[in-house]
Parts: C-alpha cells; sequence; structure tokens
C-alpha cells in the first residue's frame, strides 16, 4: 500500500527571486512571564522569536541555574512559544532566550528577564467540596459530578472521585487550582450511594476526602425516549450544490441504542441514522439547491420506537454562489528524496478563510494512506489510520481547524507521502513512481476545489 501523509503549515507569503544566503535568526526579545515564584512551583514564559528569511523558529531559554530548556517545537516566524519551567532550589535568577531557525541557524541570547524563587514548604491540596449532581437516578444510566479544590501553594491538581459501589474514577487531568471538574459514571445496582472526592498535587501530595454526596439509585422499570439532542455542529455558511457535514450527539435514560434524524430546514429531512451507543457522534452530509438562512435541528429515537423533541437549531447561510477562495501556487512539486510531493495554497478573498476537513475526491487507484498530519496533529478518518494499513471506503479526513489569513498574504504547504494502491499491513519505503503524471483534485471543507498533476521526479 502507498500511504499519503500531508502536512499542513502556515507561513507568510514571500515572493523570491534567485538565491540567498541564510541569515540567523533575529535575537529574541528577553522572555515575558512570572517574576515571583515558589520553589517547585511552575511558571510560564513567553518567547517571541522571528526570521529575516521567515523560515520557522525554535526558542530555548537559559534558566540561570545551570540548566537550559530543551529546543521548543518550530513555529512561525514573528510568533510567540510559551515554556514551563519549576527552580528547585530558591534565589534570584536572570533567563535568557535565544532562536534557531529550521536550518539550525542560531540567534544571540537576548536580554535577561529577572525572577525571584521563595523558598516554601509543600503542602497537599485541600478536602475538594462535596460532589455536585442528581439525588435520584436509574441502574445502567451514566449521571455527571461535579467538584473543585485549592492548594495552599498554588500548584495544579488532579481530582478523584469515589463512585461508592467499590469503584473509583482515574486521576483527572491537571488544572488550576479551583477550576470546576466533571466526572461521570454508571451504576449497575440499586442502592444508596456516596459519592466524595479528593484532589492530588502536581507534586503526587494527596489532600483529604470531601464530604459525601448521597445518590439514590433505583430500578427503572419505565421505558423514556432518549433525550433532545445536542444542537447539530457544522459550517455557518455554504453554498448552492456543495454538501456539508452535521454532527449531534444524546443520551438515552435507559441506556437504550439512538437513531438520529437530520431536519435541513429546507423541507427536507435526512434517513435516521444507523444505531450508536449514547453520547456517541453521528455525521451526515447534506447539499442545498438553493440560497438562504436554514435552521438546521436534530432529533433521535431508540430502538424501541421512543422520539425526543427537535433539538436547537442551527443556523447555515447558503450562498448563491461557490468561487475558489483557495488557490494553488505554482504546481506540486516532488521532494528532494521524491519520497513526497508538495502544493501550496493561498486565500484570495478578503477576508480569513477556515478549513477544518479535507476530501480526497480523486485519488490514483484508490490509493490509501496511513497518516494526515497538520501542524503535527493527526487528522481523523478514512482511509487513514495511525499504526495500520488505511480502511474503508471514505476519502474525507478531519483535522483542527485551520484560519487562513486573507489577500494571498499566508502561504499554506501541503506535503503528501508515500501513496499505495491497496491497503497493506507494513507499506515498504517506496517512490511516488505509481502516481506520477496522475491527477488529483481535493475538496476543502468551504468548497474550494484545486486539481493539480504529480510530476514525474
Amino acid at each position: 500500500m502507498r500511504s499519503l501523509v500531508v502536512v499542513l503549515t502556515a507561513v507568510l507569503c514571500l515572493a523570491v527571486s534567485g538565491c540567498q544566503k541564510n541569515v540567523n535568526p533575529d535575537t529574541p526579545l528577553p522572555p515575558t512571564g512570572a517574576v515571583l515564584s515558589k520553589v517547585g512551583v511552575t511558571c510560564r514564559f513567553k518567547v517571541t522569536a522571528s526570521d529575516a528569511d521567515f523560515h520557522r523558529v525554535s526558542v530555548r531559554v537559559d534558566w540561570d541555574d545551570g540548566d537550559t530548556s530543551d529546543w521548543s517545537q518550530m513555529f512561525r516566524s514573528g510568533d510567540t512559544m510559551t515554556l514551563e519551567y519549576a527552580w528547585p532550589v530558591p534565589g534570584d535568577f536572570r533567563i535568557s532566550a535565544q532562536a534557531k531557525d529550521e536550518k539550525d541557524a542560531v540567534s544571540l541570547w537576548s536580554n535577561w528577564h529577572a525572577v525571584a524563587i521563595a523558598d516554601t514548604v509543600s503542602l497537599p491540596p485541600g478536602s475538594p467540596r462535596a460532589p455536585a449532581g442528581p439525588d435520584t437516578g436509574y441502574i445502567d444510566s451514566t449521571y455527571e459530578f461535579s467538584t473543585l479544590a485549592g492548594d495552599p501553594n498554588g500548584d495544579r491538581i488532579r481530582l478523584q472521585l469515589d463512585w461508592g459501589d467499590g469503584d473509583t474514577s482515574a486521576w483527572g487531568g491537571l488544572v488550576p487550582e479551583s477550576t470546576m471538574v466533571t466526572m461521570s459514571h454508571t451504576w449497575l445496582s440499586a442502592g444508596e450511594y456516596s459519592v466524595r472526592a479528593r484532589a492530588k498535587d502536581e507534586k503526587d501530595l494527596v489532600g483529604e476526602w470531601s464530604g459525601v454526596h448521597i445518590l439514590m439509585v433505583i430500578e427503572d422499570t419505565v421505558s423514556r425516549p432518549p433525550g433532545v439532542p445536542l444542537v447539530p455542529a457544522g459550517p455557518d455558511t455554504g453554498y448552492v450544490d456543495s454538501a456539508y457535514e452535521f454532527s449531534t450527539a444524546g443520551g438515552d435514560p435507559n441506556g437504550d441504542s439512538i437513531l438520529f434524524q437530520f431536519d435541513w430546514g429546507d423541507g427536507d429531512t435526512s434517513n435516521w441514522s444507523a444505531p450508536v451507543s449514547e453520547s456517541t457522534a453521528v455525521r451526515i452530509a447534506h447539499s442545498w439547491t438553493a440560497a438562504g438562512d436554514f435552521s438546521i435541528r436534530a432529533r433521535a429515537k431508540d430502538t424501541k420506537d421512543l422520539m425526543s423533541d427537535w433539538s436547537n437549531a442551527h443556523l447555515l447561510t447558503v450562498n448563491d454562489s461557490l468561487w475558489n477562495r483557495l488557490r494553488m501556487v505554482g504546481s506540486a512539486e516532488p521532494t528532494p528524496d521524491s519520497s513526497a510531493f508538495r502544493i501550496y495554497v493561498v486565500n484570495d478573498q478578503p477576508d480569513d478563510v477556515t478549513i477544518s476537513w479535507l476530501h480526497f475526491f480523486q485519488t490514483p487507484d484508490s490509493a490509501y494512506m496511513r497518516d494526515f498530519h497538520i501542524d503535527g496533529s493527526l487528522g481523523t478518518g478514512f482511509p487513514l489510520a495511525p499504526t495500520d494499513s488505511g480502511i474503508g471506503d471514505g476519502d474525507t479526513v478531519h483535522f483542527a481547524s485551520v484560519t487562513i489569513a486573507p489577500n494571498g498574504s499566508q502561504l499554506v504547504e501541503l506535503l503528501m507521502q508515500q501513496f499505495y494502491p491497496v491497503a497493506i499491513p507494513a507499506p515498504p519505503n517506496d517512490t511516488l513512481g505509481n502516481v506520477c503524471n496522475r491527477e488529483f483534485q481535493l475538496r476543502f471543507s468551504d468548497g474550494s476545489e484545486i486539481k493539480f498533476v504529480v510530476p514525474y521526479p
């Protein structure tokens, strides 16, 4: 199988003629952040760095205690990176920053930023508030409880709930003190349960259990319809005859599987989805044949055909005409080792364009991909798989939203690597040979379509 890796990064658009010698990055500004803290408390500092060649840059900080941070991940010239550090000893420290571009050219060290670190005795977090949640519930139904706790040292904390049935939650993620945390649980037997919470800080010091919240769980003998689904999530604007995906999810008081249906606001409704477990998101696409404002709603029914009310509406504005707001600059070009090719895209419109998915409208020989990355984030969707060969017949991948600046001021790189014509467990290290001189067509979530031909290396 040939796999495809697409890396999408954004840099400022820059017209370059001729060959230029690489210039070292500019000396960063002094780090900004905490000026006073305590031993063992994590402090955050921001460093801004830029490069005259508009290369991506990385930064590191000398903590003035014999320790220097690792180089950060690469980021765009002119942007800011946040680094964290906790001093193990008290004292007055003068920290400074250094930048490195993607060609390993380094800047001078910046001017220093002063930080005073006081000595302190680490104490465990305080006892959390008694968890807040329902007083009664039903067997096999899931309920949420929320709590928060403080820390005398200002440390970040994790929270854990004891559900009173012999089970406890996993420790939650680190959050700032006094941040509300919500967890959920399902009770399998009727009875009275004492729900309580405790906290531990980032030094693994554990506090006392909170007071209890009494939950009475009873057997549910009455079948009830699903709850009203979430407001459908999807784009706010679109274009006539272009399909857009909307998603929703919901719960069922009896724990039944749920089917979803969308009302598209144009007199049409979707077919019922396949049954899914409660809280599982369902996505369905639709296209509109006329311009206008459309209120998109969802409803749910369980496997006993008991139906919920319609959800609140998501408003979609459909415009008359579709034009390609994104444009390819130049042509596709292979990388020096012939294992990948890249294209560059700009936004020619006067407003930002935000994209959150990419559809391979046509791929050579129904080619499969292993991974799809944008700025280091792994996309989701078929035919992608993070470790295995691609499976399934879909060609759409979803990713965290990426906003592209207007008026052609921002260049976006798409890097595509290792296509394979069939799904195989372990793709070999191959070249672009079997996709060269083939036409690709991509459709972005904003409706833009781009066609290009993969050149021979």
